[in-house]
């Protein structure tokens, strides 16, 4: 048995976050360099497959796995850092039978969890974990996992939003906080003085859409958000209505694309202000899909968002193609009709996501656009985005930067993973606020203000 001891000597920050909030299993280990958080390591265990069985995530199907794989999760992320091995990798449990750790040394199971347990005794600073908002139980899994550590090694934590996560994860290749190579001095000069304040971050995922005002490390501002599903929530159900495979976003981005390949047309815009609100039509309509979905308070004054109606207009095509073809099930609607389906439907999400977006870059002048969570990672979304803003500059609107940066997260990071959260914890560290491991709390609602 390996002592450990809880007498921590070392200076130089090294944090161990954790994140459970949903279906995820993982952990990370960030250090720093010259001042900078630097991502050492970040392990994933995912349980996208199990869960598309179901067609959707069981809660307590996702804890349960949870909980079978934290402890070598954590230990991989431990051993890895050690090693530098930064790259993302979906872990097996060392348990399991014909299953060894993913690492790129050839140890017993043994000797792997006591060099774990020795990284953690002699390196590690800070624990950090994700506190809400998600799923309760998931929660609880990772949370739980972070207090033992902290208690256990008398070590301070730090209780992370996952919204928060999601935006720093935005800020990794930017902040030299990865192992990606940046462009010019000039730009690493910069971003090292952090000039990106105030930064405008749009998050979207499978449970979150919303505006965010950041101001700078810890001060944000939330300036709108959905009233009712999120946009990943969204892609998901309108994939089910289509008959799709789990999870939903990729199947339906699948779709569109094919639909965009086959009309020839990478072009995108925003829609005008002075078409009709509900179902704006946009210029380049022969790239865009025959089907016209409304875009549901586009034009409303304000920066929030909803997709509720979106998803009930794509579910009354739906119903009217399957009466007009005498269909039994969605599946049954031909890959040309689908096609169409999922580019109307994307289409609509990016009209109203870029329009939102621009008119909050007018208004609030920022020097940087963050475009972050799961939902970021999706090449039309992006690419919209960013010609949105391209578009808005070239307009000369005096409140838009000229320099105005877009950031988004590596792709590995785009989704829930545990170095975003060891990110956020940094500038939390940096200003001192820490807990004890008696004080902290999860909370399934945490709201990041």
């Amino acid at each position: 048995m390996v002592e450990i001891n809880t007498m921590n000597t070392k200076k130089t920050i090294r944090i161990l976050a954790i994140e459970t909030s949903c279906d995820e299993t993982a952990a990370a280990v960030i250090g720093e360099e010259n001042g900078q958080p630097v991502i050492l390591s970040n392990i994933i265990s995912s349980s996208v497959n199990l869960h598309a069985e179901t067609g959707g995530i069981v809660p307590e199907v996702a804890s349960r796995e949870q909980m079978k794989y934290m402890v070598p999760v954590v230990s991989q992320a431990l051993i890895n850092s050690k090693h530098e091995i930064r790259n993302s990798k979906q872990i097996q449990n060392p348990n399991d039978q014909n299953s060894k750790p993913v690492s790129d040394f050839d140890i017993r199971i043994s000797d792997f969890y006591s060099e774990a347990i020795f990284e953690l005794q002699n390196n590690i600073t800070h624990i950090a974990v994700t506190a809400g908002p998600g799923l309760i139980g998931s929660l609880l899994v990772g949370f739980n996992a972070a207090k033992t550590l902290a208690y256990a090694r008398d070590l301070p934590i730090i209780p992370i939003n996952h919204i928060e996560g999601h935006l720093y994860s935005a800020l990794a290749e930017e902040f030299k906080i990865s192992n990606l190579k940046f462009k010019n001095n000039d730009k690493i000069e910069k971003l090292k003085n952090e000039k990106i304040f105030p930064a405008l971050a749009l998050t979207v995922s499978g449970g979150h859409t919303m505006l965010v005002l950041m101001k700078n490390h810890g001060d944000y501002d939330i300036i709108g958000q959905t009233i009712d599903d999120a946009v990943g929530e969204a892609y998901d159900k309108v994939a089910r209505l289509l008959g799709l495979n789990y999870p939903g976003g990729p199947e339906i981005a699948k779709l569109a694309e094919h639909f965009r390949n086959r009309v020839h047309s990478t072009q995108y815009s925003v829609p005008s202000q002075d078409k009709n609100p509900e179902y704006c039509e946009l210029s380049t309509e022969d790239s865009r899909s025959p089907i016209v979905f409304p875009r549901p308070i586009i034009n409303d004054g304000t920066f929030n968002f909803s997709f509720s109606g979106l998803k009930t207009a794509v579910l009354v095509k739906v119903k009217k193609i399957m009466a007009e073809n005498n269909l039994q099930s969605a599946t049954d609607i031909n890959l040309r009709t689908k096609e169409e389906i999922a580019a109307a439907f994307e289409e609509a999400v990016a009209d109203v996501l870029t329009f939102k977006t621009v008119k909050a870059v007018e208004k609030y002048s920022p020097r940087a656009v963050i475009f972050a969570g799961g939902v970021s990672a999706n090449h039309y979304l992006v690419e919209s985005l960013k010609l949105s803003l391209d578009t808005a500059r070239d307009r000369k609107v005096k409140s838009i930067e000229p320099d105005i940066q877009f950031l988004t997260p590596p792709k590995e990071m785009s989704g829930d993973n545990a170095a975003m959260i060891g990110l956020a914890a940094y500038y939390h560290i940096q200003r001192g606020d820490v807990s004890d491991w008696s004080s902290v709390k999860v909370d399934a609602n945490l709201k990041l203000i």
